[in-house]
Order: C-alpha cells, then structure tokens, then sequence
C-alpha cells in the first residue's frame, strides 16, 4: 500500500480534517469563492470545481460534487485524490497532459440529472494521445445506508455518515465509510469501513462500458470490478458498533 493517507486511516482509525471541513466544502460561501461559479448547466462537465485540501496532516486535492453536473478538477501535483458524500455517483481520475484529473459523476435523480451518458460523451471527446493511466468506479454508496441502519440499530449515537472515495497516487481506488460522531464536545469522523476497488488503470478497459446503456453498467461493475475489504488495526472504546456490515 503506496498511499499514506490510506495508512493513516487505517492506523488511526479517524478523519483529521484541518481546511477545509467536510461541510464547508459543499455548502459554506466561502468554498463558492475559490471556484468561478457555484452553478454550472444540468449535465456539463463543470471545470475546476476542487481545491488543494490537508486531511490526516496529507496534502490532497479534491473534488467536490454537484447536483445534476460532472464536477472535475485537475491538478499537477502527484497527490491522493478524494472526493464526498457518495451515495451511487461514480468517481473517475486519469492522466492528462502533464497532470492529472479527478472527476465526480452526478448519477440518478432522473434523466434531467443523471450524467453519466454526458460522461460517456466526454470521455471519447478527449485526446487520447495526451491520457495516460484511467480508472472509473462507484464508491459503495449503498453501503452508507446499511450503516446508517445498523447504527440506529445498535442505539448508537452519531451526527452523520458519508462515504468518501480515494484514489491515490498510483491509481489505486477506495471506498471510506465515515461516521461523525460527538465525544466531551469534540466531534471526529471515524472510520468505520475501507474498501479497496481492484479497478483496471487502462482506458481501454473501460471502452465495453462507455459504449453500452448506462444502466448495465450495475452489471459491469459486479462482474469486473472486485472489493478487498481491508481492517483496521485498532480502535479506541468509544468507536465500537461500527462492525457487522
């Protein structure tokens, strides 16, 4: 495992968010500043939505989403990329030019919202001289709300859930359930599942998929595309329950 971020999740068991949290990204007015507009049109790809972030004491970069979009955001530096609140997108990061891209692909809501047919329209549209490694998947979204079930199953007290998917330096892709929870005053998002998505790093691997009904693509995903689910080390007491998923 190359990504220390990835690492500091398992070890720690927790997300440090130092700037900026996970709430002023999507909705706080200053987020809006950094980016040119905060609107874009339905099912575009909206450019430069994201900024460099520090999680964990790591430089990242981010992506952040928007309804009914394909929020992207490009970068030169060779960091992890992350992105949140996936609850059935899909995440995507590839080489291009001398950079590298991370984009998170508004999916359901209906036709008027759902872009992954403009994805599949970008995509192609792209100078495939210039792409370099390409990967593509769906953060378990589905999850978050088995999660969210067995908490309140378990009366276990917590103020939110939010999946977050990674892809790191090397391409390689993760699924990161998060749990805020609330301790003496303090609140911390704590991990509760890591998941690594053994996805091909070729576009070509892609290209079945790119050319058929969007709505097979659940099919693909299963077939192709296994989960190692990977465990964390250590725990501290008041993080239990989170287990049995």
């Amino acid at each position: 495992m190359s990504s220390s971020f990835i690492r500091s999740l398992l070890l720690g068991g927790e997300l440090r968010i130092n700037e900026p949290t996970l709430h002023a990204a999507y909705f706080d007015r200053w987020f809006c500043d950094k980016v040119n507009s905060c609107n874009g049109p339905a099912k575009q790809v909206f450019p430069q939505r994201g900024l460099p972030v520090i999680l964990n004491n790591c430089p990242l970069d981010a992506v952040i989403w928007q309804d009914g979009v394909i929020a992207e955001y490009e970068t030169q530096r060779k960091t992890d990329l992350v992105s949140f609140n996936f609850s059935g997108c899909l995440m995507a990061g590839y080489e291009y030019n001398d950079g590298r891209r991370a984009a998170h692909i508004h999916a359901g809501g209906g036709e008027s919202h759902d872009c992954k047919k403009a994805w599949c329209e970008y995509v192609p549209s792209l100078d495939r001289s210039r792409m370099g490694r390409f990967v593509l998947f769906r953060p378990d979204g589905d999850r978050r709300e088995r999660l969210i079930a067995k908490l309140r199953s378990d009366r276990v007290q917590f103020d939110d859930v939010s999946v977050m998917g990674v892809i790191t330096a090397t391409f390689e892709c993760y699924s990161v359930g998060l749990v805020l929870q609330t301790c003496d005053n303090m609140q911390l998002w704590q991990v509760a599942f890591i998941e690594q998505h053994l996805a091909p790093t070729t576009f070509e691997s892609y290209a079945e998929m790119l050319r058929i009904e969007p709505s097979l693509w659940e099919q693909f995903y299963w077939n192709r595309m296994p989960v190692r689910e990977l465990r964390l080390d250590r725990w501290r007491p008041w993080k239990m329950n989170l287990f049995g998923l």
